[in-house]
């Protein structure tokens, strides 16, 4: 039986292979004094993070009780005439907190996570907003 083309070129080609340990790799520990550690931390530059208000907008401030981040509230905004209180009046209230967010211009990302809270501290967060505001108890009164 005749040799195929491949183990021809295989037999005329002469050449060897050297079997190459590999080379060894070094690894040095390297150690910073924990003094360095923490003032390299301590410097990092802190972002201040931009109010999505207008410079000098008061603000109502509430803390959810999980530790999230503060959500912040216009304390002065246009203020409803009585017909616009009398359509929220004819919404259930929970409806009329979404509107009033609205009204005050409070961005999106804002009442999003206002609307995450759990139900009896939205609730909460309301009542002190609107007390804050000089209003009564709750939206609409």
């Amino acid at each position: 039986m005749g040799k195929s083309s491949a183990a021809k070129v295989l037999e005329d080609t002469d050449f060897a292979v050297e079997a190459k340990e590999p080379e060894p790799i070094i690894i040095r520990d390297v150690e910073l004094p924990v003094e360095d550690v923490e003032d390299v931390e301590a410097e990092a530059p802190v972002e201040d993070k931009k109010s999505p208000y207008p410079e000098g907008t008061e603000l109502f401030s509430w803390t959810p009780k999980s530790g999230d981040e503060i959500l912040e509230f216009p304390m002065h905004f246009d203020k409803p005439d009585k017909v616009w209180l009398w359509d929220q009046g004819q919404l259930p209230f929970l409806s009329q907190t979404f509107r009033w967010m609205e009204r005050a211009k409070v961005p999106k990302e804002i009442q999003r996570r206002a609307c995450a809270l759990p139900d009896d501290e939205y609730m909460d967060m309301f009542t002190a907003w609107f007390k804050a505001m000089g209003g009564g108890a709750t939206p609409g009164e």
